[in-house]
């Protein structure tokens, strides 16, 4: 079931519906609320929405910490935006130290 939902909200990505996307991950996070991935997809559809402020939000705990790597990345575009610049360094700096183990022991793990 929960392959099935994210390839439909790929799709939805792909095809630029991201508001189709927001509302199918708003439902699957209620369910699985500390699954990274969907705090990551999440966050990106917001910040494709140009809802900055969400996507700092939702990506906050997850990114600053540098736990998952596309929370990061979404956290510190966000702050970006949002002109938070020194959050989105230091994010991006922990950030680093897992990107490096991935990029070393090419481990599958990373991607999740």
């Amino acid at each position: 079931m929960e392959k099935v939902i994210l390839q439909l909200v790929l799709r939805y990505l792909d095809d630029d519906l991201n508001e189709n996307a927001l509302f199918l991950l708003d439902r699957v996070q209620a369910l699985q609320p500390d699954n990274a991935s969907w705090i990551h997809l999440r966050s990106l559809c917001c910040l494709r929405l140009r809802r900055y402020q969400l996507a700092f939000d939702y990506s906050y705990e997850k990114g600053l910490s540098g736990e998952h790597l596309g929370c990061s990345y979404v956290f510190a575009q966000s702050c970006l935006h949002l002109h938070k610049y020194s959050n989105g360094i230091a994010a991006l700096t922990e950030a680093q130290r897992l990107y490096r183990t991935c990029k070393l022991f090419a481990l599958s793990s990373c991607q999740s």
